[in-house]
């Protein structure tokens, strides 16, 4: 079932499906595809959860969970959000020995798509969960989790003003904007003037406008009525969140089907946590027209950091070479961090799904959403007649623009000390958890499990993460690959703890042993291995077979 999923996934993943230059035809195929995937990730996963707990709760009312974090990192102080249909809310859960509070957060209101974005009611509360390892929550109604703990929000009329003990963010009512991120452990403001807007620009290129971005776009700015509504939304006992409402419509494009989208920002700080959270909620109809986030910068050094598959790759904030000036859109994966002038603090951007961004002075730029034309199809594409019976049995149309409807895009401004690869919190840890986050499932009670809490393999240092483990191609044994994230190299040390292994060994990407070896292996008493040490290059991919 997973190989026939992943099948499927790596095919979806070429040429014009991935960047959403498609006709719109091929969505619809695509998006088959995808919940054929979804089903049998589903089957497996449950299946899973049987074998290994038994009996489970089937409802999302039950006063435990079982959560399995399955990213390479350990995480502290994030948070989670679990399904939950309960009527009695419960005040607290206890994870790991540590008891943390609870709040309840209603389905979301927007149509969102149901299958794969639209979240249910849910239960928010942090955790600290320890990489490649299962903890158990315990819900409950501990009445000291119930008081306000230190994190506050309030309204002066002029500004909003959200605080923990770690950040300070101003949002202005008149504009929406969020004018200061005061970051308390730097004791720095992070931001300057004008601070982070939302900005709307036409974007019209001449062909292919769903592949190309207009390079002159900044040029064409879309005025922006002031919001409808700034106000406080959630006041703990977890997260403090304010709203900023606003609508957006974009007078130069001729489209019929151009009309006038709604845009809910929130901005929300943990209790007890780094990061500021942003959620943006759109019913987006909007067309032709580029929509970004400008976060403008206390200080940008020289180069900007973004995460790349399996590495970092370094890009001028001021491009003045001849490839690099035309690249007015650059992209990113989980993470990008803008790094101060002296070296001594930046600011990360973690992201789950918005990828372009740009540079320039002291301006960061995170791409949110686009309204372009998809391509026309061939004049001998079967699709012209598929489109002709459609309209003559529904009168409806393909719609004509890209990225219309209902959208939720999230990320977490992280301010640090040092640079990215020095980072406390370490920015790739709390972005793999952002994308990759646990999976959880509902236990009635007590499950004997004896690795709860324990982690199954880890690494000790945040330089490299194992990004896989995996039964072997065609043999016994599983596979471990490690991934080196930090691009500084050095000794990486795996430890094996309820993976069980008598012999490990170096192979290739196709999992053939190497001729020679350069792992210095431990035993232990039983004979198991314990520890296994290599020194890694930067950015480099290991792999190993476990027998």
């Amino acid at each position: 079932q997973l190989r026939t999923a992943w099948k499927l996934l790596a095919l979806n993943q070429f040429h014009d499906v991935l960047p959403g230059s498609s006709i719109p035809e091929a969505y619809d195929d695509v998006y088959d595809i995808w919940e054929y995937q979804k089903l049998l990730v589903d089957e497996v996963e449950q299946a899973a959860w049987t074998a290994l707990l038994g009996v489970r709760a089937l409802n999302t009312a039950s006063r435990a969970t079982m959560l399995f974090n399955g990213a390479g990192f350990d995480v502290k102080d994030v948070a989670v959000e679990i399904p939950y249909d309960g009527k009695d809310v419960p005040k607290s859960a206890t994870i790991n020995g540590e008891t943390t509070p609870v709040q309840l957060v209603e389905a979301d209101s927007l149509a969102l798509d149901p299958l794969f974005v639209k979240r249910p009611r849910r239960l928010l509360f942090k955790v600290s969960a320890p990489q490649h390892a299962f903890s158990q929550v315990n819900y409950g109604n501990d009445p000291a989790q119930a008081k306000a703990p230190a994190c506050k929000a309030g309204d002066n009329g002029k500004e909003i003003v959200i605080e923990n003990g770690y950040t300070i963010v101003k949002i202005s009512k008149e504009t929406g904007d969020i004018t200061s991120i005061t970051d308390k452990k730097l004791n720095k403001e992070v931001l300057t003037a004008p601070g982070i807007q939302l900005h709307l620009f036409f974007d019209w290129h001449v062909t292919e406008q769903a592949w190309n971005i207009s390079p002159g776009y900044r040029s064409m700015p879309i005025e922006i009525p002031p919001p409808s509504r700034v106000s406080i939304v959630e006041s703990g006992p977890v997260r403090w969140t304010a709203e900023i409402e606003r609508d957006a419509f974009n007078e130069d494009s001729e489209s019929k089907e151009n009309g006038k989208s709604k845009i809910f920002q929130r901005v929300s700080l943990i209790q007890g946590a780094p990061g500021v959270h942003v959620e943006f909620l759109l019913d987006w109809h909007t067309c032709e027209c580029t929509a970004k986030v400008d976060f403008y910068m206390a200080s940008m050094g020289e180069k900007v950091v973004s995460e790349v598959p399996y590495g970092t790759i370094k890009r001028a904030s001021n491009p003045t070479a001849n490839h690099d000036v035309p690249r007015w859109e650059q992209y990113h994966q989980t993470w990008v961090d803008v790094p101060s002038k002296d070296g001594k603090w930046g600011v990360a951007f973690i992201n789950n799904g918005r990828y372009g961004h740009d540079t320039k002075d002291n301006r960061f730029g995170l791409t949110l959403v686009r309204g372009p034309m998809p391509p026309k199809p061939s004049g001998e594409s079967w699709v012209h007649k598929e489109r002709a019976d459609r309209f003559k049995a529904t009168g409806e149309s393909p719609p004509g623009h890209d990225d219309m409807g209902c959208h939720l895009f999230k990320y977490i401004i992280v301010p640090h000390a040092g640079t990215f690869d020095e980072s406390d919190p370490f920015v790739p840890a709390i972005a793999h958890w952002f994308n990759e986050g646990c999976v959880a499932t509902h236990v009635f009670a007590e499950p004997k499990l004896d690795c709860i809490g324990n982690k199954i393999a880890w690494i000790d240092r945040q330089n490299a993460e194992i990004g896989t483990i995996k039964d072997a191609e065609g043999k016994n044994g599983r596979i471990i690959r490690v991934v080196e994230v930090a691009g500084t190299g050095g000794t990486v040390n795996i430890f094996l703890g309820y993976l069980k292994a008598k012999s490990i060994v170096e192979t290739d990407i196709l999992e053939r042993p190497l001729p020679v070896q350069s792992l210095a292996v431990k035993h232990d008493a039983g004979g198991l291995v314990s520890l296994a040490s290599f020194t890694a290059k930067p950015h480099e991919i290991k792999t190993f077979l476990l027998l």
